[in-house]
This record gives C-alpha cells, structure tokens and sequence, in this order.
C-alpha cells in the first residue's frame, strides 16, 4: 500500500476508530481488498506498519455505514434490496428443489432395484412352474 508510515499505532478510542489489519478493515468497511488497497492508495484511509505488521485506521463513522443492499437509500436503494430479496428467495426455492430431486432419484433407484427383484422372482417361479407341470396331464374340460 502507498505511503505507509512505520511507527507506533497510535491510540484510538473506540469512538475514533480502529488499527485493524488489512483483512479485518476490508470486511468491516464492506469492500474488497484490493478497494481498500486503493483507498489507502488515494488517502481516503491511513495504513502503518507497526511491528512488521500493516494496519487501517477505520474510522468509527465509516464502519457504521457499511456498503450493503439494506442500508443504500433511495429508489435505486430499494429496487436493489428487492432483487436481492427475490434472489435469496429463488436460491432457497432451488435449494429446496434440489433437495427434493435427491429423494425423487432415490426413490426411483429403490423402485428400479424393486422391479428387477420382482421380475427374477417371477421367471424363477415359471420355471418352477414349468419344471413340475412337464410330467402332468393336463385334465380335459368337461
């Protein structure tokens, strides 16, 4: 990252903010890192090196105002929150189906499996049935 003091963290309140790690400040902003790369690229964040290791300052005002679908405002705000809301809808929905296509196929093989078992025990009892009647007679009807 661009301009990187190495010093002492400086004390911050709560209130202020906080030194996280890169990582940690990225998610708590809501960004990728390489956004929060650039943001400290561009000055809008502070970074230090502070033994060995690098840390953002997030300041607290920042970290309540988290990029999200719930939080954007305004028309566009709320066409996005109810996309959103609809596709966490479908993917429960296709979830849902998927699960129930792994019963239907399972139950489907064991049907399979059923009418296999079936059918040999079926021509095994032809056979049987051929076996004993070769020696009978048949009766005349009368």
């Amino acid at each position: 990252m661009a301009d990187m003091q190495t010093a002492q963290l400086p004390l911050a309140s709560p209130d202020a903010g906080q030194w996280l790690r890169p990582m940690q400040a990225a998610e708590t902003l809501g960004v990728s890192d390489r956004t929060l790369r650039r943001y400290v690229a561009s000055g809008r964040y502070q970074a230090r090196r502070s033994d060995g290791a690098l840390h953002v300052f997030v300041p607290a005002g920042d970290a309540s105002r988290r990029s999200s679908p719930a939080l954007m405002q305004g028309a566009i705000g709320q066409a996005v929150l109810a996309l959103h809301e609809a596709l966490t809808a479908e993917r429960t929905r296709t979830h849902e189906l998927e699960v129930r296509l792994r019963e239907l196929e399972t139950i489907r093989l064991q049907l399979v499996e059923t009418c296999a078992r079936l059918s040999g025990e079926m021509e095994r009892m032809r056979v049987v049935r051929g076996v004993r009647g070769e020696g009978r007679r048949e009766r005349p009807e009368s």
